[in-house]
């Protein structure tokens, strides 16, 4: 038997370490006592399409993340293009062209970036993307990350960058 509709998948554990000197993507909400990020362990979301809005949302009581770790979600906003302009939140107003950064709480640099949109204090939209001439080839804006944790310890990196456009 079929259970209509869409579901999202929470994952929920005591303690979880990733550790290992890889990337771990995670594409859903993830909920657990403790969480360990060690050993060259960079922790993702995937990247975000027109269709797709992800996001890394973590709530865990204590979150830690050694000097070699990180979480990186650079990049992994939006980084294709609609009608030529780098993609931007709602995929339908013109995003940034001309070789100018993408935007997001604030417009891109460059000449002709998109309209800015979302928020720079409490951002839940992935940054647009940057141009490279028409944006036949863009550049990907910035990832979300959402922490909740009561405790954090961090010794390494959490990042949120757009990369810089080829061309």
């Amino acid at each position: 038997m079929a259970i209509p509709g869409t579901f999202r998948l929470v994952w929920q554990y005591d303690e979880v370490v990733l550790n290992g000197n890889g990337v771990f993507e995670l594409g859903s909400a993830f909920k657990a006592k403790t969480l360990k990020v060690t050993n060259g362990t960079v922790l993702t979301h995937p990247t975000n399409t027109a269709t797709t809005v992800n996001r890394l949302v973590l709530d865990v009581d204590d979150l830690t993340i050694d000097s070699t770790s990180s979480i990186d979600v650079t990049g992994r906003g939006f980084n294709d293009s609609s009608g030529g302009t780098g993609r931007s939140w709602d995929g339908f107003t013109s995003g940034s062209k001309n070789t100018s950064g993408g935007s997001h709480g604030g417009e891109g640099g460059g000449s002709a970036p998109g309209s800015s949109y979302g928020s720079a204090f409490n951002p839940e939209t992935p940054g647009g993307a940057g141009s490279a001439g028409t944006c036949t080839s863009c550049a990907g804006g910035g990832g979300v990350v959402r922490i909740q944790s009561r405790t954090l310890t961090l010794d390494g990196k959490i990042l949120t960058n757009g990369v810089a456009a080829n061309g």
